[in-house]
């Protein structure tokens, strides 16, 4: 048998795209990157709650490693079912250090995989600032208070 060449396919195909409204909008320059060990996992110390709580917080610096006030930071996703929508800002929460901020999340630990978000904002709460983090939650009192520490970088 001799070889034949096959004809180049032609068609074209429709395909329409989908937008993930929750994306991070274009272009993006991070100005906060996570701290080194961030986020952190330990119990909770800020507060007499205890175990009977589970929250997220840290601190945000700036450029020389200063505690920075007024940054937004903002917590989103997913947590037992419920929606996770909320805003705070560094400086607010002085139990972790000068520039620091917190979310109470629920009066009781509960475990998470990847269903929550961090991600600095700016004042206006409108443009992201860094890139969104995920992170796990835990269901035990060793665990339930997770540190997110920032820094500000060029």
């Amino acid at each position: 048998p001799r070889p034949s060449s096959t004809p180049a396919d032609t068609s074209v195909s429709s395909v329409t795209p989908t937008v993930d409204e929750n994306a991070t909008q274009e272009p993006f320059s991070s100005t906060f990157i996570l701290q080194a060990n961030s986020p952190s996992y330990t119990s909770n110390f800020a507060n007499d709650q205890a175990c009977g709580w589970l929250g997220v917080a840290g601190q945000v610096f700036d450029l020389d490693g200063a505690p920075l006030g007024g940054v937004t930071v903002y917590l989103g996703g997913t947590l037992a079912g419920e929606d996770v929508d909320l805003f705070a800002e560094s400086g607010s929460a002085d139990a972790y250090g000068p520039s620091g901020y917190e979310f109470a999340l629920r009066s009781d630990p509960v475990a998470s995989v990847n269903t929550l978000w961090i991600q600095v904002y700016d004042q206006e709460q409108s443009q992201p600032l860094s890139e969104k983090i995920f992170f796990s939650t835990f269901s035990n009192c060793d665990r339930n208070l997770i540190l997110v520490n920032w820094n500000e970088i060029r």
